[in-house]
């Protein structure tokens, strides 16, 4: 899942622009899935943030 989210998000700080936020989220929902998890909690986002070192 971290991956997935990393990736995503480094192209949206490439690009410095929203158009890719739908591929943020799509990358952290996919990591959702994979994990057995239907929704994500503030706490979880914040840790993929964390672990990711979002914001840079």
């Amino acid at each position: 899942m971290i991956a997935e989210v990393r990736d995503a998000l480094e192209q949206v700080a490439r690009d410095d622009d929203l158009d890719h936020a739908p591929a943020v989220i799509h990358a952290i929902a996919r990591g959702a899935r994979a994990a057995g998890r239907e929704v994500l909690t503030l706490d979880d986002l914040t840790t993929i943030a964390d672990e990711l070192g979002w914001p840079p």
